[in-house]
């Protein structure tokens, strides 16, 4: 008699398949340590009704994992579960938290992300997984979880405020809220309610006209969009447009070129093992004067002011280098001939200068000028070395002039020169200056800058 054999199957559990020297397993290992270290921090608001699927300490890790890897809003979050990423699964014991049960996560622990934070600077520090001497940081554009049109200008948003507090109380059966109310309910006093809307909407726009109606469809709806526009009126920024749906993102560009609500995230990754220094989250379109709140982050994460900060020339701010520069930190930072070098103008800049006699060509503009600190003096692109000349005044600030009489035999002469010889002016600033040639590009920060964006 023939007798067959059914095949053993062996059942996996989540993360067999992730390799155990993976970061995950560090992140989630932190996270055990600060739990047993911390447990009040973890206590659970047992609140009635249908007990939550998730925990804090599920919750914690897979909040900080996401963040490692550029994950941060609440959508996203829940999308990355959906594609059945196994380090999802094995954080979160295979259970699926919806946006809302992150948004609430994030909302009511707030707090802990901070704490953890703070203590994996801390722990890491003691057992070598950082050492703070070098500190590689950046900042990158994420997309706000928002419909880029649902949006008010300040003078639009202010018109929108007044008219509900001058209309609201005609609530009687020949008022204007009353009508505007049964013009959006029931769809009555149309002959009388549609020109008042569309003078209206002339004035705030679809946007606008989106609020006033959502008044009328939601249960306390007055009391909501009340309160929405003064968390707008909170983030008013001179003219940009403001987001109906998250307030708090800013019009900003996104890497590439691109307008609409976003959020910058600031990064500062150690140089030994890639382990995360700081970061946060800011409503600043660019990085100019996120240094120094930077540099003060880290001096309290970190506990000393002795290390190198390694930054790109987004972060060139005068009255941040200058007070860095008086303390024991030290910044690597390229000045914008060098930056121009790594990254070519665009097109745009190129258009708006200023028109002369005769163009200079590309591979010969003032970045393609090799600054020699220590002599004082610029090497062209074809070898001449340019000295200093003299000094001149211009708009009441006062140049150090570069030259060289090698142009006058120079085959690209027509290229390079506006006149019949080039000439090179740098702002006369002995602090800053000062401060280029002794700090920001001292011996051996090219090799730091280059390592920077391998990090």
């Amino acid at each position: 008699m023939n007798t067959t054999c059914q095949s053993y199957y062996t059942l996996k559990n989540p993360g067999d398949n992730i390799d155990k020297t993976h970061e995950l397993y560090t992140l989630y290992y932190l996270s055990e340590i600060f739990k047993e270290l911390n447990p009040s921090l973890f206590y659970e608001n047992k609140s009635p009704g249908r007990p939550r699927i998730y925990t804090t300490d599920i919750m914690l890790p897979f909040v900080q994992w996401g963040h490692l890897n550029k994950i941060i809003s609440c959508r996203d979050l829940e999308k990355w579960w959906t594609r059945n990423d196994e380090t999802c699964n094995f954080i979160l014991d295979c259970k699926k938290p919806g946006k809302s049960s992150i948004n609430e996560f994030l909302n009511d622990y707030n707090y802990l992300i901070d704490e953890f934070d703070i203590f994996i600077v801390e722990f890491s520090l003691k057992i070598g997984l950082m050492n703070g001497n070098v500190i590689y940081h950046d900042g990158t554009i994420l997309k706000g979880y928002c419909n880029n049109f649902k949006r008010l200008y300040a003078n639009q948003l202010y018109y929108l405020r007044d008219f509900i507090l001058k209309y609201r109380h005609e609530t009687d059966n020949d008022g204007l809220w009353f009508k505007i109310d049964k013009y959006f309910n029931n769809n009555e006093f149309k002959e009388e309610i549609e020109p008042i809307l569309k003078k209206l909407k002339e004035k705030i726009r679809a946007g606008g006209i989106y609020l006033l109606k959502s008044i009328f469809k939601q249960k306390n709806g007055l009391k909501k969009v009340l309160l929405k526009i003064k968390h707008m009126e909170e983030n008013v920024k001179g003219n940009q447009p403001i987001s109906i749906v998250d307030p708090e993102a800013h019009s900003m560009q996104d890497k590439d070129g691109k307008w609409g609500f976003n959020y910058n995230l600031q990064a500062g990754i150690d140089d030994k093992y890639g382990m995360i220094a700081v970061h946060y989250i800011t409503q600043s379109p660019n990085d100019k004067k996120e240094l120094l709140i930077t540099v003060k982050e880290l001096n309290e994460r970190l506990g000393k002011e002795n290390y190198v900060i390694v930054v790109d020339y987004g972060y060139w701010h005068i009255k941040s280098l200058k007070e860095i520069y008086n303390s024991p930190t030290t910044i690597i930072i390229p000045d914008r001939a060098a930056a121009s070098r790594e990254k070519k103008k665009t097109q745009r800049k190129k258009q708006n200068k200023k028109k002369s006699k005769r163009k200079i060509d590309e591979e010969h503009e003032k970045p393609e000028f090799f600054k020699d600190w220590q002599n004082d003096c610029y090497i062209c692109p074809n070898g001449s070395i340019l000295t200093r000349m003299n000094n001149n005044m211009q708009n009441g600030i006062e140049y150090k002039v570069y030259g060289t009489d090698d142009c006058f035999t120079c085959p690209d002469q027509d290229k390079c020169a506006t006149e019949s010889k080039r000439k090179i002016k740098d702002r006369c600033e002995s602090e800053i200056n000062e401060i280029k040639k002794n700090v920001l590009f001292r011996l051996g920060s090219r090799n730091l800058f280059r390592k920077r964006f391998t990090c």
